[in-house]
């Protein structure tokens, strides 16, 4: 009987710490996830306006 319940809490434990893992994966993924795009914006902000400037030349 002790061996069943052995088995299941070690089963609950392992299941638990799958769901703390991929938690804590999916926030830092979202985390980079949001930097990045900060980056790619602020690069495509500038060839905006390096485009613009050059419009505005001719």
């Amino acid at each position: 009987m002790f061996d069943q319940i052995s088995i299941i809490n070690a089963l609950y434990q392992v299941v638990i710490f799958a769901a703390l893992f991929g938690i804590i994966y999916f926030a830092i993924s979202l985390v980079r996830g949001l930097s990045d795009n900060k980056k790619r914006l602020k690069r495509l902000e500038e060839q905006t306006e390096y485009l613009m400037n050059k419009i505005e030349e001719k």
